[in-house]
């Protein structure tokens, strides 16, 4: 797996926790944080920048990251490092997820679109 560190002066912010998927060539991002004082300054980014560049490195296709749709800041940020949504599960997190609670949406950041159809939907 891959465990990566944010750093400002000195001390650790954030923390990004992947692994790659052979079967699918896909890298999952288990675990992203970023400390609330350190955000909008860059050091997310740059964790995305170094997961993206170690799956390029490893031939891989598409990252992908979970979040919850009450998670407003986390889709935003995805979103403007380049992910898309492109999934839903009504049930990750319990079985009343749908209607009553938070529901888990996945997003992707595709990295090679080596086939003519995935190039039509970019």
């Amino acid at each position: 797996g891959i465990c990566l560190g944010g750093w400002l002066a000195g001390r650790l912010v954030a923390l990004a926790l992947a692994e790659a998927q052979a079967w699918n060539g896909s890298l999952w991002v288990w675990e992203f944080h970023v400390e609330a004082r350190a955000r909008r300054r860059g050091v997310g980014a740059g964790l995305m920048v170094a997961l993206e560049e170690r799956a390029r490195a490893a031939g891989l296709r598409v990252i992908v990251c979970e979040t919850q749709t009450t998670n407003m800041p986390a889709i935003r940020f995805y979103r403007r490092q380049g992910f898309r949504l492109e999934g839903v599960d009504l049930s990750t997190y319990s079985n009343t997820d749908w209607p009553d609670g938070e529901i888990a949406v996945f997003m992707k950041k595709r990295l090679d679109f080596a086939t003519p159809d995935a190039r039509q939907h970019p």
